[in-house]
């Protein structure tokens, strides 16, 4: 009888038995692509005894893999916050002559978080005392590391490790022996820097080999697993050494299933059940996280929701979708339609005075994240109770919790599984100051915390609110941008976020044409996100290839062997600058990709095809030339598996794909023709625009035929291309009729066809004039009278940054005195790389504004350095826009002019703040509220000698706008 089993080694799956051993290579990805069906190498079928090992190995398959999900995957990366108030380290060697003076959680030295736990050592000269932090165990691979911060008076301190051999047995305990690795030494005295421990197999293989030089040793290093992170603090004369610990963390840790394997419970026997191919109407499938991944049923899972109107939920499945996001946890019926459409719930649980007295529900089976939503000010010790509540009230104890916070993104990320990254304003953002703001976020965040990101798909009901006033003949409902949603979606899964929500506020199943065009527009991105979900769920980015003598860029994510590369965004999916002239983006782009072996293959990937692309060897790796109108996505492997599941899969969904470019195609045609139509009666000039909706109408005929033919590629091709084309000539129509100034913030902007609507705003203001200004203070000339007004002063210290607000007579746009908002590293040296919040807000009075009024907020902005350690430099934000509409200076040398243009859609207070960002100077001035109306004939008054206006009253530049305990938060 032959016996198997089942163990794993690094990404591959080996199986082992007493007669052969042979590598089945069912690897990660191609179990993803394969949606988890193992595939054997070709010519293994040819084995002895094959056809009667074949139907042992799904058996075999499907315990060990239930197995391994519930004892290794379930298990969350070993993580120390050192916050308190117990501590971790333990004395592990108490020596002659050492001695631990003081030990304990301290409140007033943190890198982050709360606190950090402090060690007072005296040690003798030569001789160092050895602390020890146990994690659970966790196999040495290759991916295994571990980080932690550190700070100290004196250098020599080390990160390291404690290995279990659990194979070689000391001959004097009759234990496993015990093998110590070290990692980097501190040596930045009295300021926090991270240490590391990386290579682990490798320093384990050289300490072995020392071992293994004792006479009669026998040394066997297999199944060795690391159990412990040891610090070791060097002795030395002289007083004692202090050191200070903060944020560790384990990553790669795949955990011991020897050592820690849990006792089986009824959630781990429903999944084997499940697996194994039980019945699916009795048993439900685990949900859990791991590292960065969810996995159900123990194979990944992208999330790709979208935020529930009502839709039939197998509709939204056709789309390619496979969550919904609702407010409440899912009733009886929505769980039964839910497993019919095989979709899950992303949903708010109860709130903690409910959970407490009946918990989360009865139907669960289908939850898949528990979103816990934005903490308030002041909410943060709210939100961490409440995700501790659920999690003891979940009887899936993994299933993910999640936090969309707007800053304090360090405590989110340790009360909240999974942290939702969230711009109000994404709408408007470039790929590439979305994807600096995503790393900053990582960076922000404790090591290893896995994110989301939320995806908007259509204007707030602010702004929706605002262009009926606005324009009162838009054609409702709007929808908003889909190439941004395309380079959002882009740009957040290059940069390692693993879910995304999709925000939608009426139901995609509408019968309007924007409906439509906009559930074509998000089948499209959910399919194109599909064909990646390999390298979205388990892969890594591990660099860029620029192309040769272009601007153009890719990331190269990589899973195992297999590499893609996927194309920034086109120059034509950014909006361009105003009064500029799109550039055809390139059509042929050469890359040279590095690392790559010669076995490798290269392919080009879209939804309809899969060709392969011509490649040779060059000096630093690859070339390969890809023609962007085919594809923007590169595969190169040299697995037979991943390449036959690759052709599959274009095979059984290329037809659709192409066909529903070709239909997003026709849409777009359809209404932006007819738009452009009613603005050449207008007087607009769209003859460019006509044109490419004449050549795009061509390009339909053509797809038509050769999708007739059966060439999906072709079909495909011609279709993605006319769309690109036709996006590129619509961004010019706006600009043709523009005639505001350039920093200007109107509601109509940043959404898809809004031709009308963008020239019946701006042909309406034209007609319309300023009245009188209402808000006073705008000036900034009288300091007195600020305060007396209710102007506010709000700073939130950042420690190591000096910020301020001041009257100042530093060239002034008009009169004596500016407002001057600014921030400073003090040291200048020790400025932090990333500022996490606002650092100073100006806010005016509420100026009183009434239903069905047009608002023009106006002034002068000056920032004459560029503001660094945040994307958003000085915000323009009034209460009517919020947010979604707020204005962004970074620099802005000169004076130059602002514009905020509001509607009234119910009468409210309005008022307008000026936020510093991050460290620099912004300076504001003449700062203006009017209602703009229709201009009347008014009486001139008498002409009479002006009188000289009195002089202020003397202040000094560098005053307070308003003292530091008036309103300060």
């Amino acid at each position: 009888m032959v016996t198997f089993c089942l163990t794993r080694y690094k990404s591959g799956l080996f199986f082992q038995g007493s007669a052969v051993a042979r590598r089945a290579k069912p690897t990660m990805l191609t179990n993803v692509c394969a949606a988890g069906r193992p595939r054997l190498r070709p010519g293994m079928t040819n084995l002895p005894g094959y056809e009667f090992r074949r139907h042992i190995f799904s058996t075999c398959v499907f315990v060990c893999l239930s197995s391994i999900a519930a004892n290794s995957l379930a298990q969350p990366a070993p993580y120390q916050s050192f916050d308190g108030p117990n501590t971790v380290w333990q004395l592990l060697d108490p020596r002659p002559g050492v001695q631990v003076l003081a030990h304990g959680c301290v409140t007033s030295d943190a890198r982050e978080g709360t606190g950090s736990e402090r060690l007072s050592v005296i040690a003798p000269p030569g001789e160092s005392a050895h602390f020890i932090c146990p994690v659970q165990s966790a196999r040495v691979l290759d991916e295994l590391e571990a980080r932690m911060w550190v700070k100290a008076n004196r250098p020599g301190v080390i990160l390291g490790a404690r290995v279990v051999l659990p194979r070689s047995i000391d001959s004097v305990t009759h234990r496993p022996k015990i093998v110590f690795i070290e990692g980097t030494q501190y040596d930045q005295v009295d300021q926090w820097q991270q240490l590391s421990l990386t290579d682990v197999p490798k320093q384990l293989a050289a300490r072995i080999r020392v071992l293994r030089t004792t006479p009669g040793a026998n040394i066997d290093p297999h199944e060795a697993y690391l159990n412990a992170v040891v610090l070791i603090v060097p002795g030395g004369p002289g007083s004692a050494a202090a050191v200070w610990t903060d944020e560790l963390v384990v990553d790669g840790a795949m955990i011991n299933a020897a050592e820690d394997r849990a006792p089986p419970t009824d959630s781990n026997v429903e999944q084997a059940a499940f697996v194994s191919g039980g019945d699916r109407t009795a048993r439900v499938p685990l949900v859990q996280i791991q590292d960065t991944t969810v996995f159900v049923a123990g194979k990944p899972f992208l999330p790709l929701a979208i935020e529930w109107n009502g839709e039939p939920l197998a509709f939204l499945a056709e789309r390619g979708f496979n969550s919904v996001w609702i407010d409440r946890p899912p009733t009886a019926e929505q769980t039964a339609a839910a497993e019919r459409a095989d979709m899950w719930f992303i949903c708010a649980p109860p709130r903690p005075d409910s959970l407490a007295a009946g918990g989360l529900g009865v139907s669960l089976d289908r939850v898949l994240a528990w979103n816990l939503g934005t903490p308030g000010e002041h909410e943060l010790d709210y939100f961490r109770r409440w995700a501790e509540l659920v999690r003891e009230k979940d009887p899936a104890p993994h299933r993910p919790i999640l936090i969309a916070p707007q800053s304090d993104w360090l405590p989110c990320s340790k009360a909240a599984d999974v942290l939702l990254a969230s711009r109000p304003d994404s709408g408007g953002l470039s790929a590439a100051d979305f994807s600096q703001w995503l790393d900053e976020r990582v960076i922000l965040s404790r090591p290893g915390a896995p994110f989301w990101t939320i995806v908007p798909t259509q204007p707030s009901q602010i702004v929706r609110d605002q262009i009926r006033v606005l324009a009162p003949r838009s054609k409702l409902p709007l929808t908003g941008d889909q190439r941004q949603v395309e380079v959002l979606a882009r740009a957040a899964g290059i940069h390692g976020c693993r879910g995304f929500l999709f925000q939608s506020t009426t139901p995609l199943n509408a019968g309007d044409d924007a409906s439509r065009r906009r559930a074509l527009a998000l089948e499209s991105v959910n399919r194109s996100l599909q064909i990646v979900e390999p390298w979205l769920t388990l892969g890594t980015k591990v660099g860029e290839a620029k192309a040769t003598g272009s601007p153009a860029t890719a990331a190269i994510l990589q899973v195992e062997r297999t590499r893609l590369l996927v194309l920034d965004a086109r120059p034509s999916d950014a909006k361009p600058p105003a009064k500029s002239v799109v550039t055809p983006p390139p059509v042929n782009l050469t890359f040279i990709v590095p690392g790559v072996p010669d076995s490798n293959q290269v392919f080009f990937l879209s939804p309809a095809a899969m060709e392969p692309l011509a490649s040779k060897r060059v000096a630093g790796g690859v070339q390969f030339t890809l023609d962007r109108n085919a594809a923007d996505l590169v595969l190169l492997t040299e697995d037979p598996n991943v390449i036959a599941n690759f052709r599959e899969r274009v095979a059984r969904e290329g037809p659709r794909a192409a066909r529903r470019e070709r239909d997003r195609l026709a849409a777009r045609i359809n209404s932006g023709g007819a738009d452009a139509a009613r603005l050449k009666q207008s007087g607009v000039d769209v003859t460019a625009y006509q044109q490419a909706v004449g050549a795009a109408n061509s390009q339909i005929a053509l797809c038509d035929a050769a999708l007739n033919q059966g060439n999906i590629q072709q079909a495909f091709q011609l279709a993605s291309a006319a769309y690109a084309n036709l996006a590129s000539a619509s961004d010019q129509i706006p600009q043709k009729s523009s005639g505001v100034a350039t920093l200007t913030s109107l509601p109509s902007a940043g959404l898809s066809d809004n031709f009308t609507d963008q020239f019946e705003i701006e042909t309406t203001l034209k007609s319309l004039r300023p009245g009188d200004n209402l808000l006073s203070g705008g000036e900034f000339e009288d300091l007195g009278q600020l305060v007396q007004l209710g102007w506010q002063n709000v700073n939130q210290p950042l420690p190591g940054v000096q910020p301020k607000a001041e009257l100042s007579t530093e060239s002034p746009h008009s009169g004596r005195y500016c407002l001057q908002l600014s921030a400073q590293a003090v040291p200048p040296a020790a400025a932090p790389q990333i500022v996490a919040r606002p650092l100073v807000r100006i806010t005016s009075h509420p100026v009183h504004v009434t239903t069905g009024s047009v608002i023009e907020v106006s002034g002068w902005v000056r920032v004459p350095k560029p503001i660094v350690g945040n994307i958003d430099g000085l915000t323009i934000v009034d209460s009517l826009g919020g947010a979604e509409l707020e204005l962004r200076i970074r620099q802005s040398p000169d004076w130059q002019p602002f514009r905020l243009i509001r509607g009234v859609s119910e009468t409210s207070d309005e008022s307008v703040s000026f936020v510093l960002n991050g460290l620099g100077t912004a300076s504001v001035d003449d700062v203006a509220v009017r209602v703009l109306g229709s201009p009347t004939a008014r009486r001139l008054p008498a002409t009479a000698t002006a009188s000289a206006p009195p002089a202020p009253a003397p202040q000094s530049a560098g005053l307070p706008v308003l003292s530091a305990p008036l309103n300060q938060r």
